[in-house]
């Protein structure tokens, strides 16, 4: 029996270690999305999303392990994705459970987190929907893990401690200008800007300028900054 879904089917492409995975999500998504490959390797995938010409939305889920969540692999395999594929919604699917490790992940530009101990058959197709309205998506696991005091995230509590200077600075990098741009915008040196956008990285355990545009974006109370 098909499933009413109040969006256009997705290209979906899967990648797993374990052939039973890619198995069992495709037969959850049969109704709902078009298979258009599936890899077991990161070089693989790549390889495959550069060759894609999906012309429907494409939604990547990826079956990371345990272990390789636990490493910082994991942010450079993001990346490398990201590279390839500009604007594709990634979901992943873990056993993970460290709030600290999931909450990076949702800095990273992650579209949804699922727990693979959740019940992927109600939960996969509400993450697809919510990644085409630009939604960030948890399963309920995920929601318990990332938040066990039963209290909302905020990710503002995490730029709480940063200055002014070095909000403006990290804000105006995500709009795009160089740091020799803002530096000469805010009247001060490069080395000076260099500082506070480094400044401001350290704090919010960022390590990565992808990662820093993925948080400025996703803070609307940088919006609130006046002057710009």
């Amino acid at each position: 029996m098909r499933r009413n879904l109040p969006h256009p089917r997705y290209t979906v492409a899967l990648v797993s270690d374990e052939p039973i995975v890619i198995t069992g999500l495709r037969s959850v998504l049969v109704d709902c999305a078009d298979i258009e490959f599936s890899a077991n390797s990161a070089e693989s995938l790549v390889n495959q999303l550069l060759c894609s010409k999906a012309e429907k939305p494409l939604a990547l889920i990826i079956d990371l392990p345990l272990e390789f969540m636990g490493s910082r692999n994991d942010s450079r395999f993001i990346q490398r994705i990201q590279q390839s594929a500009p604007g594709i919604m990634l979901v992943i699917l873990t056993n993970e459970t460290h709030a600290l490790t999931l909450r990076r992940f949702k800095m990273l530009g992650i579209r949804a987190l699922l727990s693979k101990k959740d019940d992927l058959v109600h939960c996969l197709p509400k993450a697809l929907a919510a990644c085409l309205q630009g939604v960030f998506f948890t399963s309920p696991l995920i929601r318990q893990h990332m938040d066990p005091a039963g209290i909302a995230f905020d990710s503002n509590q995490q730029s709480s401690s940063l200055t002014s200077r070095e909000l403006e600075v990290i804000r105006l990098y995500a709009r795009g200008m160089r740091v020799k741009e803002i530096a000469s915008l805010l009247k001060r040196s490069v080395c000076t800007v260099a500082v506070h956008k480094h400044n401001a990285m350290q704090k919010l355990a960022i390590t990565s300028n992808m990662q820093l545009l993925h948080y400025v974006q996703s803070q609307d109370r940088f919006a609130e900054i006046p002057g710009y």
